[in-house]
């Protein structure tokens, strides 16, 4: 601002009134600037220098519009004044009226063209029209007359980052701190830099700096927080987020970052209402509204949650747009009619939902079920509807339809109404239980590696190696496929029996002639469940909406039973608490089937 004052001041017509305002404003008193302006302005409404110091005054207050006023009616009586016209291109490139700040730009470097501080201010306003080459020489050029200035390196910086040359980008961004750049946005943006090629380490330590530089820097809480949850240090991530939005209320990406940290935490009331902040930044954010109908299920709140989980069915790439021949279906008769269920997302949504379709059955005439392909032939075993169809093979005539996961809505399931009668699926081929020792329990340890979660779902092989030392046990490979880290732990267990895992029905015969299922949250967790065997699942810390919080039961499957991690990352406690509870059971010969009630907390 000074350096403005100076440039443009120098040029003006002598005006005693109008020096003293400037000095005034030099000296931050805006007060005494501001009443001598308005006595000068009462007699020349176009003085030069009044209409300079008022505009300053206008932009510190943020009011640009009456700024860019006032800077333009002082040029109109000196159209030769650079230090004016770059102020106005400052000013207009602030508001994002970045043509016209090019234009008052490119006029004060034909006015002078060895500033080097006007070449600057032209390639961040090129830069912001992305016009790269542009930018870059003009930033070139201010380094041929001023070699180590921060602020042109930096811009080149910028420029080589929206050119996609990272390590450019980089380099200008070390030279510019090397330069004596003491600039927190700058420290800023190399941790991105660094970040994004895995150096966590030397990224937080940039956005550290930063933060000492402008304490109050909402973007660097934002960042270090960030990297703080991806490094499993959720207390400091929250620290920082929870600074971020104190800082800047309208930080959307902030506000959602920490309620994704506060539901690692179990936090669901603060993650709940962080979301309704979120949304009320950006009511017609649908992932946002998807997001926050996930935290009502997990807190029981379920039918607030399935009425907002609707909202799944405008997100494309959770549900992929599909074209129907007839009505939606919201719960009326459909007497003598066809209702077509289409199934959604993973295998096991399909087995957890699909026995809502003989509910839907109980109000009209056909139900045809279509379901991923693998599923078909397991689904045929389930009465109360109809037709199974595989998805992609002809559909038959249908006078309704509806998503498989719209039918809790519609039947405004609560937790106190989730149709848990088991089992709901049958094997096509009976396996009868021994019931002689030893017991043979199936181990799923891994699910889809193209799941969003499933590093934090699934459980490294190596942690299930105490429960081999059980005796008394008859362990079973339920794992359809191996990862390959797991390859050689495998081969290399020979107490470990491998099965044929040819389809779900094949699987199903597998799981139904076992003692017990001891799983990660995959479909075969659901599958067991659906069968009625008793199933252990190990569930992550922040675990799946659907198995709520803090309970060991589950209201969806009366034989299952949960472990929950404590420590997010540990499954080493999990499975010692399993093994534990195993050997009981060896040793006392108790059934394996729950008999506990519910523990569940809902805030």
């Amino acid at each position: 601002m000074i350096q403005f004052l100076n440039d443009s001041t120098s040029q003006f017509p002598e005006s005693e009134l109008a020096l003293q305002a400037a000095e005034s404003l030099r000296a931050g008193n805006l007060t005494e600037a501001d009443r001598l302006c308005r006595e000068v302005l009462a007699n020349d409404a176009s003085h030069p220098v009044a209409c300079f110091v008022q505009g300053s005054l206008f932009d510190r207050r943020g009011q640009k519009s009456e700024a860019i006023t006032f800077l333009r009616r002082a040029l109109e009586r000196d159209q030769s004044n650079s230090g004016l016209h770059h102020y106005l291109g400052v000013v207009l490139g602030s508001v994002n009226e970045s043509t016209s700040a090019e234009t008052s730009l490119r006029e004060a470097v034909r006015l002078n063209p060895t500033d080097p501080e006007i070449w600057v201010t032209l390639g961040w306003v090129l830069l912001a029209q992305n016009k790269l080459a542009e930018a870059r020489e003009a930033y070139s050029h201010c380094l041929r007359s001023c070699p180590n200035h921060p602020a042109a390196l930096e811009g080149l910086g910028d420029v080589s980052l929206r050119e996609n040359r990272k390590s450019g980008a980089e380099h200008f961004y070390r030279s510019a701190l090397r330069a004596g750049s003491g600039s927190a946005p700058l420290l800023n943006k190399l941790a991105n830099l660094l970040a994004q090629r895995g150096l966590s380490a030397e990224a937080e330590e940039c956005y550290r700096e930063a933060l000492v530089l402008a304490p109050g820097f909402a973007d660097a809480h934002f960042n270090l927080g960030s990297a703080c949850g991806r490094a499993g240090r959720t207390q400091e991530a929250l620290y920082h987020l929870r600074q971020a939005v104190a800082l800047k209320p309208s930080f959307k990406e902030a506000w959602e970052t920490l309620a994704l940290s506060l539901e690692e935490e179990s936090s669901l009331p603060e993650a709940l209402a962080c979301w309704d902040q979120v949304l009320q930044l950006d009511r017609s954010w649908i992932k946002g509204h998807w997001a926050r109908s996930l935290t009502l299920l997990k807190m029981g709140r379920l039918r607030e949650g399935w009425a907002s989980y609707e909202c799944r069915l405008q997100i494309p790439e959770l549900i992929p747009p599909r074209a129907f021949n007839s009505p939606l279906w919201t719960g009326q008769s459909f007497q003598q009619q066809t209702l077509l269920i289409t199934s959604e997302q993973g295998l096991g949504d399909t087995i957890q939902f699909v026995r809502y379709a003989p509910l839907a059955k109980a109000r009209g005439g056909t139900v045809v079920v279509e379901c991923q392909a693998p599923l078909a032939d397991l689904l045929e075993s389930c009465s109360g509807f109809d037709q199974v169809v595989a998805s992609g093979q002809p559909l038959p005539a249908y006078d309704w339809h509806v998503s498989l996961m719209s039918l809790p809505h519609i039947f405004q399931t609560t937790l106190e109404t989730i149709p848990s009668e088991v089992p709901y699926l049958s094997p096509i081929h009976r396996v009868e239980k021994t019931l002689a020792y030893p017991l043979r329990v199936g181990l799923v340890w891994a699910g889809n590696p193209k799941q969003q979660r499933d590093r934090m779902r699934s459980c490294p092989f190596r942690e299930l190696l105490p429960l081999f030392e059980i005796p008394g046990i008859h362990w079973v490979c339920v794992q359809k496929e191996i990862p390959s880290s797991d390859h050689e732990g495998v081969a290399a267990c020979e107490c470990l029996e491998r099965v044929s895992l040819d389809d779900f029905a094949t699987t199903a015969e597998r799981v139904f002639g076992l003692d017990l299922v001891i799983s990660v949250d995959t479909s075969v967790a659901h599958l067991a469940g659906a069968l009625n065997v008793p199933v252990w699942i190990l569930l992550a810390k922040a675990n799946d909406w659907r198995w709520l919080l803090e309970r060991e039961d589950s209201p969806w499957y009366p034989s299952a039973r949960l472990f929950r991690q404590q420590q997010a990352g540990n499954w080493k406690e999990v499975i010692h608490r399993v093994s534990e509870e195993l050997k009981e059971k060896v040793v006392s010969g108790e059934s394996l089937e729950p008999s506990l009630s519910s523990t569940a907390r809902y805030p």
